[in-house]
Order: structure tokens, then sequence, then C-alpha cells
């Protein structure tokens, strides 16, 4: 009935890919659908109950529209309709927080019965397969039109008749089908676009933005110490999820008197995060010389900026930092010192040192020339004691007094 297996199987694919891509969860267009089909598929071979688009059309604080887009719709229904009394349903199917909806056009007679169109809504049950789909009628109210001699099938539901969605949750499982039912007689499925299991595009909730805004402010520590001149550095992250660059202001609370907070990127534009990025800045506490032992003191950060087109302020979620404060005593001061005396301090030390080293040079030398002295003392006795041999031999006459060497 929807083409080939293989088709079914790319298409599958490629909406997983988009679902997962960040830019590709947003809203709908007729040029960019979450959900195609292809044209003249219909079983019985009718426009009107041909499926070739669906998407999110529109989106306030409070509701969804979802459009389903058909290749012609009857001004009026052909002589056989009137015949059995049929009615044709058209049914767009969704997934929130695990609960299955489907809304729901009930169009009777097409052409001026058509304005006794009815809009439901019901929660849905799969089989095994993702079919064999069980209905149940759900508290709410749907709106709709049936664009009678156009191209397309609209309906509104309110958000909190399934499960109140919020800005960055995302509606899942998304697909269509459209039935024909004779009066009396069992609902036909004649077209369907996409499947339970393998279903269009997501849809990220996004409120009546344009684009969609998320920006947060993390930082590792909340707590740190602090001292008289020991300031507390936070590491600040600025993370935003959003699908344009945002330029915001950050603000905090007053602190104490004699504390200071200082910003380090807080430009008068604003500090700039491109889309789907993270910016990260240096915040600094400064406490004052008085500050006592123990004090905790509790400064909120918290932040600002203007969307793009819609030029409202969004307040990002604030961010509490707690800094505790630990008193460290000062140190004695040191006793300082003109530049003569320590010029005097340092001579009178290398003139000690140097003394020390002269009074050991001079024991050395001393001792060095004693020896020497001793040495030639020795030599010239020694000579003297040689010299009294000669003469003594020379003489030859009779015993001679040795002398003794000295």
């Amino acid at each position: 009935m929807k083409g080939a297996s293989a088709f079914a199987a790319v298409m599958a694919g490629l909406m997983l890919a988009l679902a997962i891509a960040p830019m590709a969860v947003l809203a709908g267009t007729e040029l960019d659908p979450e959900m195609t089909d292809v044209a003249g598929d219909a079983t019985n071979g009718r426009s009107d109950m041909d499926i070739l688009k669906a998407w999110v059309e529109d989106e306030t604080n409070t509701t969804l529209t979802f459009r389903i887009l058909t290749e012609a719709l009857n001004l009026f229904s052909p002589r056989s309709d009137w015949q059995s009394l049929p009615q044709v349903i058209y049914d767009y199917y969704f997934t929130y927080a695990s609960n299955n909806y489907a809304v729901r056009a009930s169009i009777p007679v097409h052409g001026p019965l058509a304005a006794f169109a009815g809009f439901s809504l019901y929660k849905v049950e799969y089989g095994a397969t993702g079919d064999n789909l069980t209905f149940t009628a759900a508290d709410g109210r749907v709106s709709g039109s049936y664009n009678s001699g156009g191209t397309f099938v609209e309906l509104t539901v309110l958000k909190e008749n399934i499960g109140g969605p919020k800005r960055g949750d995302l509606i899942t499982h998304m697909w269509c089908a459209v039935y024909f039912q004779p009066r009396g007689q069992d609902q036909q499925r004649i077209d369907t676009a996409m499947s339970y299991q393998g279903p269009g595009r997501n849809y990220l909730v996004k409120g009546e933005f344009d684009e969609y805004y998320d920006v947060k402010l993390v930082t590792g520590n909340v707590t740190m110490n602090a001292a008289p001149r020991v300031p507390a550095r936070y590491n600040i992250t600025i993370k935003s999820t959003s699908t344009t660059d945002i330029y915001i202001n950050l603000t905090n609370t007053t602190p104490p008197i004699g504390y200071k907070v200082v910003f380090a990127k807080n430009d008068t534009g604003g500090i700039r995060v491109p889309a789907n990025s993270s910016v990260s800045l240096l915040l600094t506490v400064t406490v004052p010389d008085n500050a006592t032992n123990g004090t905790n003191v509790l400064i909120t950060v918290s932040g600002k900026f203007q969307t793009k087109k819609e030029g409202k302020d969004i307040a990002t979620n604030n961010l509490n930092l707690e800094v505790q404060v630990r008193f460290i005593p000062p140190k004695p001061p040191q006793k300082e010192t003109s530049i003569l005396g320590f010029i005097k301090d340092h001579i009178t030390w290398v003139g000690t040192g140097l003394g020390a080293v002269i009074v050991i040079l001079g024991l050395w030398y001393f001792m060095e020339r004693r020896t020497k002295r001793q040495e030639a003392d020795d030599l010239v006795a020694f000579a003297a004691y040689v010299e009294a041999q000669k003469r003594s031999r020379e003489a030859g006459a009779g015993d001679v007094e040795r002398a003794s060497p000295p």
C-alpha cells in the first residue's frame, strides 16, 4: 500500500537521522513537513483521501495545530457517497510522555454537510506490531477545519489535554491515516503517511517563538572558600541549546558592604553565545579585610537576553553561588631595611667570609715558609758536615775527631 519496502526503510532511517539532528526537530512547513507520502496511492483512487504531507502547522503557549495535506478535497462528494451516507476520518497520531494520542476530523458527506464536521481527541493503544489500534475517547476539546474545495484538514488541540508539553519537550511517533466508513459498516483504511514504527520527524515544543531558546547557567563549584586578599573564583558556563545566537546580560544580587563581584566577560552589548553552544567566563568574589571567619554570603547570578525576531526578554534560570569566607590571620610585618643597611649587611657578611679565607691562606703560607726554612737550614748544616769531612781527609794527620753530623 505504501510503496516499496526499501523506500520505507530509507525513509525511516532518514527520519531517525533528522530526529537526532538539533535543527531537525523544529516546526515543519509545507516545504519542510514532519512527514511525506507518495501521491496517488489511496486504495480507492480518490484525491480527497490521498495524503501528501503532514506537519505541525502552528503552536502557541497553549495549543498545537496539525495539518494534513491531500491532493484535493472535494467541494461535493460523489453521488455514490450520498447513497451510503459515509464519513471520511482523518487521524493525526503522535506520542507525548509515553502516551499515544490521535486528533481526529470526522467529515460527513462532502459538500454542504461538511459544515457538520466533528473534531475529537483519542488515546491510542498499539498492538505488538504497531498496528491493531484501540481507541479510547479522551477529555479535551479539539477544533479544526475542513478546507472544502481546497487541500487540507487542520486540527488544533489544547496542550493541557495531551499532558501539558513544555518548551523543550518532544512530540514523537507522528504519522497519519485516512479512513472511509459507510454508515453502519467498519472503517476501511484508505491511505497512510508513515507509521508508528516508521514515524515522521519529531517535533520540538517551543511555545510562541519562531526560534527555540534554552539557556542555563552552570558551575562546577557552588561553594568556595575565600579570605581577605584571596578572592574566590568561579568558572561559570553559559550553556545554550537555542536554535539561534543569543546575547545575554548577567546580573547578580547586591552583595554585603565590602564584598565585590566581577564578571570577566560582561560586555556592554551582552555576552554572545552561539546557537547550540557554550561560553565560559570567570566570576570573582572578593571579600573585605574585616570578614569574619565562618561567614556565609549567598550571591544569586541571573541573566536576561532578548530574542531576535520576537523582541521579547527571556530570563535564564538563576544560579546561586554560596561564598564560604575563611579568615586567615595576617602575617607579622617584616622589618624594613634601607638600601644602605642592606649593602652594609651584605658587605659585613662578605667581609667576614673573606677574612676567614685570608686567615686560612695565611696559616697555610706560614706553615709552608717554616717548613721550607727548616729544610734550608738542614741542607746548610749537611753541606758544612760534608765540607769538614773533606778537609779532615786532606790533612791526613793522626786521629782526627770526627764531627758529628748535625
